[in-house]
Parts: structure tokens; sequence; C-alpha cells
């Protein structure tokens, strides 16, 4: 038998007799709002394009048949890029909530401190060396733990200092788009914009085989990030408060990053490289909601997709040619990130 809620502020529990669940209403409310405004840009999205679509005839090609053209148009073009989108986007947020909650910095996010940069490098490196893409999501994972386990070892001494984390990034970074540059001078130009191409921060390539690979990498990550939310919040209090809650703090931060590691480079293998989601959504999701709990994650991951669907259905549709997703999230992103540097600076002065 299930008794019934308990009021206390925000929060309602409920206890039967081997379990027990607290959640945060207000990060609820936000989280059926957000996934209703996710919904309402699919929609939405379904219509525009090159060939415009009426509601009901994107109804009927969901829901029953249509001519064949527009089941084209539905099933093959739209529908995958906008799943794609919002999985990506997800994927990104979470990536980035985990790794300011474990490093207890606004500023660190996998595309700040090299994660998805040392991805994206790698699978350049590949794609040029083997010129086939068969290999490209072992490439990128394998660029991304790499580059994570160098600026770990780097920024840690004898405990982890988020600062210099950030400052490592951005030297291992400027190492990497050497590498890269290195990389554009002995190669035939061909070969590097074919490589470039599939890398850069876009959607347009959306197949159904992208959705099925981050679908299931998804799958197998969310369900861990969620079981340790309740040590990235405490981890997020301090080492020392961890420590004494009985939290593992270098096992579990080393299991943490390593599934930031995952989210990101699943990212980068389907969409290439798409700056700031990763670093503007955590940050804004915790202002709305405040602590880090499993239903706020889940929701940095509604409000990630659902920027990133946003963001290339305005690049796809408003411009007068067709602007990537990575472009349009960089104008909002970089405004964004000097605000949170600035705010920082301000409240350690």
């Amino acid at each position: 038998m299930t008794a019934p809620p308990r009021t206390r502020g925000p929060w309602r529990a409920w206890r039967g007799p081997w379990w027990s669940m607290r959640i945060h209403l207000p990060t609820l409310i936000i989280l059926g709002v957000s996934a209703v405004l996710g919904l309402g840009v699919g929609i939405v999205a379904m219509t525009l394009g090159d060939m415009p679509l009426a509601l009901n005839d994107v109804a009927t090609a969901l829901w029953s048949r249509a001519d064949p053209q527009t089941e084209f148009v539905v099933f093959q073009l739209r529908l995958p890029r906008l799943l794609l989108g919002f999985l990506v986007g997800a994927a990104l947020a979470m990536s980035g909530a985990v790794f300011q909650g474990v490093t207890r910095n606004d500023l660190v996010a996998p595309d700040i401190i090299g994660v998805t940069s040392g991805a994206g490098a790698a699978g350049f490196v590949w794609i040029l060396l083997t010129h086939n893409v068969s290999g490209l999501p072992f490439a990128v994972f394998s660029g991304a733990v790499l580059t994570t386990a160098v600026v770990y070892l780097l920024a840690k001494r004898e405990r982890l200092d988020p600062n210099r984390m950030v400052l490592v990034g951005i030297g291992v970074q400027t190492f990497l788009t050497a590498v890269e540059a290195y990389m554009v001078r002995r190669f035939p130009i061909k070969d590097v914009i074919w490589a470039d191409n599939l890398l850069i921060g876009s959607l347009s390539r959306a197949r159904w085989s992208d959705v099925s690979l981050i679908a299931f990498g998804l799958a197998v990550a969310v369900p861990f990030v969620l079981w340790y939310s309740r040590s990235v919040r405490i981890i997020a209090l301090g080492e020392d408060c961890a420590a004494t809650s009985g939290v593992h703090v270098g096992r579990v931060r080393i299991i943490l990053i390593a599934l930031g590691c995952w989210l990101a480079a699943l990212a980068v293998t389907v969409a290439g490289l798409i700056g700031f989601v990763a670093l503007v959504v955590p940050h804004i999701v915790r202002l709305m909601v405040g602590q880090i709990t499993g239903l706020s994650l889940l929701l940095t991951g509604v409000c990630g997709g659902v920027l990133t669907m946003l963001a290339d259905v305005v690049g796809a549709n408003f411009f007068p040619v067709a602007v990537p997703v990575s472009v349009i999230i960089a104008a909002i992103g970089a405004p964004y990130f000097l605000i949170v540097f600035t705010l920082v600076q301000r409240k350690r002065a």
C-alpha cells in the first residue's frame, strides 16, 4: 500500500513498503512545460522547409498513409532531423550538468575544457587517415576520453582545481588546433573538406542510423547519471562534506566524468561540434530550480534538446541560406559565456 504524498514546501514525498520518492514540484512543472514547448517546436518544424506542408498533411503522414513525396519529406528528412537535434542537445546539456556538478564550477563544460575538441580532432584525423567513417564513433570516444584524462591529470594535484581545469583545457584545445592545422596542410584539400564537413556542427545529414546510435547511447548513460545525481549534489557542496556523507569522491568523480565524456562523444559522433549547449543550459536550469536532483538533470536534458531543435529550425528556415545549428547556438552562447564569466569573477572578488 502506498502512503499519500506528504507536503513540505515545494517537495512532495511518496512512501511505500519498500521504497520512497521525493519530487520537487516546481521542477516537475517546468519539465512538463518544457516538454510541451518542445512538442510545439517539433510540430511547427515539420511544416517548414523547401516543401511547406500543412499540419493535416503531417498528421496524415504520421498516423496513416500519405502520398510518397510527403512521406519521404516527413520520415526521411524532417522527423530524423528533429529527433536527432533533441537527442544531441539532451546529451550535451546533461554532459555539461555532470561536469559542472563534479567540478563545482559554472564555467566547466566539455566544449570549454577541450573534451569535444579532442573528440572532434580524433574524428578529423581518423577520417583523413582511413578515408572511412565506420570506426568514427570509436575514434571520437577515444579522443574524448584521452583529452579528458590529460586535462584531469594536469589539473589535479592533491585535489581537483576547477579553475586550473579550465586553463589546462584551453591549453589542450590550442594544441589540438595546431594538430588540425598541420593535418590540413598535410592532406589533399578535398579530403580535408570532406572531413571538415562531417564534423561541422550541423543536423542537415541526419539519418535514422544516427538517431538510433545516440538513442542507444543515452539509454545506457542516463540511468547511471540519474543514479549518481545525489552524489553530484553532495559533491557540489564540497569534497569534505561529500567525504563525511559517505561519498567516495575520487571514484564517483571518475565515473561521472566518464559518463560526461560518453554523452559528449555521442553528440560529436552524430552531429559534429556544437558548442555552448553544455555550458548554457545547465546554468539556466540551476537558476530556475536550484539544487541538482535526478529530475533537474532530466529537465536539463529536455531544455538542451528543445534549445538545439529551436536553433536548428531558425537556422534552416529564417535566413537567406541555411545556417548550421552550431553557428546559431554560438551566437547565443558566446555572449552568455562572457556574462557568466563576469559574474563568477565578481563573486570571487
